[in-house]
Parts: structure tokens; sequence; C-alpha cells
């Protein structure tokens, strides 16, 4: 569609359509940007007990930010690197603000399905 919206000469939108770099871009942040799709529903459904998630969930964010951040594989973007290390500085952050308060890690230790398992398992 933007293609073929930038291509008419009568809107003048020619220079508005994307290099194959400025796609190439869009793509990764695209992929990146999936990586909050599943948090973001959970966080916004008012019926959801959220505290039991919220240290798991973002060990699972910072998790992908780091995989997308070092994927030599795929050629990200020096931009898309910078950004994906600023989610990870920010998820830092909050995760020492959400382990100080003890009130988290209890709700992890008395969910039935996580226990201390989930410690063990994520160190």
């Amino acid at each position: 569609v933007i293609e073929q919206l930038t291509a008419i000469p009568s809107l003048n939108l020619k220079k508005y359509r994307l290099s194959a770099e400025q796609w190439k871009m869009a793509e990764d942040v695209w992929e990146i940007l999936l990586l909050f799709e599943e948090p973001t529903k959970i966080f916004s459904t008012a019926e959801v007990p959220l505290i039991v998630d919220v240290i798991p969930t973002l060990e699972e964010l910072r998790e992908g930010l780091i995989a997308a951040h070092d994927n030599d594989e795929n050629d990200v973007s020096t931009v898309v690197q910078v950004a994906c290390q600023a989610g990870i500085f920010l998820i830092d952050k909050y995760s020492m603000f959400a382990e100080d308060c003890d009130i988290y890690l209890i709700a992890i230790v008395m969910c039935p399905d996580r226990k201390l398992k989930w410690f063990k398992d994520h160190g």
C-alpha cells in the first residue's frame, strides 16, 4: 500500500518513499516490537493478577532484547541495537525496583505453577 501511494506522481509523496535500508530497519523494529505484544496484553487485562507476572515478564523481555541486540546473523542496524540496549537498561532499572520489594518475590514463591523452581531455573 505504501509503495502504491508513493508511486502516484500527483500526490508528491515520492520523497517519503523508504530506501531499502530504511525498510530493513523498519522490519527490525517491527520484530522487536513483537516482543512487547504479549506483555502488553497481560498487563492491560484488568481481571488478571499481575504481581506474580512482573519479574518473569521483565526477564523474558530482557532476554528477547539481548537476543535482538546480539543477533549477528540478521545484521541489525546500529540504531536498533542502541534502542535494544536502552530497553535492556530500563528493564534492569525496573527489575531492581521489583527485586527490592519482597511482595514480588513472595508472589512468585506462592504461585502454584512457579514456586521456587522459577528462581532455580532463572538464577
